[in-house]
């Protein structure tokens, strides 16, 4: 790991390390740091459609270029701030903003928009996700209420299973 405490442009450059072990290997590695330049946020996606099944999870990932950091806000069917919903988690990090959404269902499809902002612009893009039923036929969280016996259908010490 490298550390460089209050980075500035003093401190740009290609950095190198090199590892060996007691056997004579040796290996290196060069890393460039550059200085960002205060920007406006870009936002883009590497795909046009993100596909899963009902059920699934899924990652909605965007590439995220800003500086200083953007405030992030993700928005579906004219629903604005969505991760902040239950099922709907948000992370961003210096190069990307990820939107996570758990036990997926048909009513989550459709057109999703990311909005970034910071004090010198705003960036968006937007993608389509697209749910398929799930992959074993059976939605999720599905009851089996109409295939268990009544209580008038079972006797006495009886046992009741439910498939």
């Amino acid at each position: 790991i490298l550390i460089v405490s209050r980075f500035t442009t003093k401190d740009e450059g290609n950095y190198t390390i090199a590892c060996s072990n007691p056997s004579g290997a040796t290996a290196t590695a060069t890393i460039q740091l550059i200085t960002l330049a205060p920007t406006a946020p870009s936002v883009s996606f590497n795909q046009r459609e993100f596909v899963a099944n009902e059920g699934d999870t899924v990652e909605i990932t965007a590439d995220l270029v800003s500086e200083p950091k953007p405030t992030v806000v993700w928005e579906h069917k004219q629903k604005k701030d969505i991760a902040k919903k239950n099922r709907f988690t948000q992370v961003e990090d210096m190069c990307y903003a990820t939107l996570k959404i758990t036990q997926l269902k048909m009513a989550d499809a459709g057109n999703y928009t990311i909005k970034a902002r910071n004090k010198l612009g705003r960036g968006a893009a937007s993608v389509q996700l697209k749910v398929l039923p799930p992959k074993d036929g059976v939605k999720p969280n599905a009851t089996n209420a109409d295939t268990a016996p009544t209580d008038s259908q079972l006797q006495p010490n009886q046992d009741c299973k439910v498939m």
